[in-house]
């Protein structure tokens, strides 16, 4: 959990100080989901984009919280090593995926 408490702050940093980078960068993690539903990123115009790239990087980093204390529930119950690292890797992406939908959700 400790590590996750540190890659949260380090990329609540990284939400802002990237100026929307860590944003888009999580939007083309979850883009074949997204773009099920919204239009591609190159499509987006508006004063909004680039504040809402901004917000998603610095929203997402709090799915660090989460992944971490599920991670630790599952080895507190024994789950495999493996396990517990695909269900840290997959609350990332669904946090990805969540809060640009959150956010698009909004703008079309």
């Amino acid at each position: 959990m400790k590590k996750s408490i540190i890659a949260f702050a380090v990329f609540l940093g990284l939400g802002l100080a990237g100026m929307g980078a860590l944003g888009g960068v999580i939007y083309l993690a979850a883009a074949p989901l997204l773009m099920l539903f919204f239009p591609p990123m190159t499509g987006w115009h508006g004063d909004w984009v680039w504040p809402s790239t901004i917000i998603a990087g610095m929203a997402w980093s709090f799915s660090f919280l989460i992944a971490g204390l599920a991670h630790k529930t599952l080895r507190a119950r024994n789950a495999a090593p493996a396990l517990c690292r695909a269900i840290y890797a997959g609350t990332l992406w669904a946090a990805a995926a969540l809060t640009w939908g959150v956010i698009l959700t909004g703008r079309f």
